[in-house]
């Protein structure tokens, strides 16, 4: 209902602008404020918040959108305040990353950065080296032992048991791949159409007592894993269909942002950044579970609309879009 309510009242750049400063200050004030003060001033452990934002690995995959958007303004916008606040908010979401210790939204962002180098040039990927500079100089060296520590473990990941608990003393990389496994057995008996939205925790629950799997498992358990969850609920073809939203979003903004990079940069720039968020953001799905949560969706609407406002002026100028 929130995606459609975006699809239907993001019709123009002022609304668009409106939305995006409006989403960012909101974002900054609750969850990227209270994560970064919680970490420094209550213990210094992984961060979070409440809610939502209360499990710092969804904290960490949800703030790579609104660096997207940061991105996309602090190369789009003519404004050099609206630069500078967006250049502040890249370093602040990239301290909110670091210091929630999540390894899979690590991995996304390196894809995000590597992904924005290359395909990016001259000037543009010379103004991307330096953000990515400062948010670097601005997140590394306030980065705790504890969350070196974590990521050094990714250098251990293997396929054996005995690899996975190398990764980290708590054996969440451990607990993590048994309830995979779980995941998959229940994929491989309901491949088709799944087991049913929002049937997996019990569906799980009752697989995990097999004597084939450990029992760090048991329980009323998540997939931790965005395709295994839509996979195991409504099968191959639901895997497809949930794909499709994201995907369909996706080609037709890069089909808009290829037009656009001759007669308006600055907008081709803003679709590329907001198309990264996305690709970083499921990424990161590959460790939780987002099918579900409002942002996957206003996001992709925020893709789609910002599109067809270039798409629609473009063709003003005479451009043939379709």
């Amino acid at each position: 209902i929130i995606a459609l309510v975006a699809f239907n009242v993001l019709r123009t750049r002022k609304q668009i602008f409106f939305f995006l400063v409006f989403f960012l200050g909101c974002y900054a004030f609750f969850p990227a404020r209270a994560g970064i003060f919680g970490f420094l001033f209550y213990g210094g452990g992984r961060t979070a918040w409440r809610g939502l934002f209360g499990n710092p690995n969804d904290l960490a995959a949800i703030s790579l959108l609104p660096l997207s958007m940061c991105l996309g303004l602090y190369f789009s916008a003519r404004n050099a305040l609206i630069r500078l606040v967006s250049l502040a908010g890249i370093g602040t979401l990239a301290l909110v990353v670091i210091f929630t210790q999540s390894r899979g939204a690590l991995v996304a962002m390196l894809v995000f950065a590597v992904a924005a180098l290359v395909t990016t040039s001259g000037k543009e990927r010379l103004r991307l080296i330096y953000a990515f500079m400062l948010a670097a100089l601005v997140a590394i060296p306030m980065m705790p032992q504890s969350a070196i520590e974590r990521y050094k473990g990714l250098l251990k990941i293997g396929t054996s048991s005995e690899q996975l608990k190398e990764v980290d003393p708590e054996g969440s990389a451990e607990q993590r791949f048994e309830i995979w496994k779980v995941a998959r057995r229940i994929i491989a008996q309901n491949p088709v159409t799944g087991i049913g939205l929002g049937a997996y925790k019990l569906a799980h629950a009752e697989r995990a007592m097999d004597g084939d799997f450990l029992r760090t498992a048991r329980g009323r358990r998540d997939a931790h894993s965005t395709y295994f969850s839509v996979t195991a609920e409504t099968g191959v073809l639901g895997l497809v269909f949930f794909c499709g939203i994201f995907l369909s979003a996706a080609l037709r903004a890069e089909k808009i942002r290829r037009l656009a990079r001759t007669h308006s940069p600055s907008d081709a720039a803003q679709i590329l950044y907001l198309q990264l968020g996305l690709l970083a953001f499921f990424v990161a799905g590959i460790w939780g579970s987002y099918e579900r949560i409002s942002v996957t969706y206003v996001h992709t609407a925020l893709l789609w609309c910002f599109s067809a406002v270039v798409a629609r002026e473009l063709a003003q100028r005479g451009v043939r879009v379709d």
